[in-house]
C-alpha cells in the first residue's frame, strides 16, 4: 500500500508551485497592465496639453524632447530618493539621520535646479504666457485623471 506521506508530499509540493506559478503570473500581468496605462495617461497627457498650448509640430517636437529629458532625470532624482529611504530601519542611528537628513536636503536643491535649468529650456521654446498655461494645463489634466481614476474605483456600501 502506498505511505500517504508519498503521496501528500507531492501533491502539497505541486499545489505549492502552481499558487506560486500564478502569484507570479499575476504580478507581471499588473505590471504589464499598470504599464499600459501609464502609457496610456502619457499619451493623453500630451495631447491634451499639446491642444491646449496650441502647439505647432516644430514647437511640440522641441518641447516635448525637453520634457522627456526632463522627466528622465526627475524619476532619477526620484530613484535616488527612495534608495536613501531605504537605509532606514529601527537600528537606524541619530548620526545616519542626520546624514540622511542632509543627503535628501541635497536632493531636494538638485530637483530645484533641475526644475529651473527646464523652465528656462522651456521658455525659449513656449515664451512666458504659454509657459504659464503649460503648468496650468500639467495641473489641470492631473485634476482631470484623479477625477477619472475616483470613478473607475468601485465604491462599497457601507453596513
Amino acid at each position: 500500500m502506498l505511505n500517504i506521506k508519498h503521496v501528500l508530499l507531492p501533491a502539497i509540493l505541486l499545489v505549492a508551485m502552481s499558487v506560486s506559478a500564478q502569484k507570479s503570473l499575476n504580478q507581471t500581468t499588473d505590471a504589464k497592465h499598470d504599464a499600459k496605462l501609464r502609457q496610456q495617461f502619457e499619451t493623453e497627457k500630451v495631447t491634451y496639453i499639446t491642444e491646449k498650448l496650441e502647439l505647432t509640430t516644430e514647437e511640440a517636437e522641441q518641447f516635448w524632447k525637453l520634457y522627456n529629458e526632463y522627466k528622465k532625470q526627475e524619476r532619477d532624482l526620484k530613484k535616488q530618493e527612495r534608495e536613501i529611504h531605504a537605509r532606514v530601519n529601527e537600528n537606524t542611528t541619530d548620526l545616519e539621520f542626520s546624514e540622511i537628513n542632509k543627503e535628501l536636503s541635497l536632493l531636494s536643491e538638485k530637483r530645484q535646479r533641475l526644475r529651473q535649468s527646464y523652465n528656462e529650456k522651456y521658455l525659449r521654446v513656449l515664451g512666458a504666457r504659454r509657459l504659464y498655461y503649460y503648468y496650468k494645463a500639467e495641473e489641470s489634466y492631473k485634476a482631470l485623471l484623479l477625477n477619472k481614476m475616483k470613478k473607475s474605483i468601485p465604491v462599497t456600501e457601507k453596513k
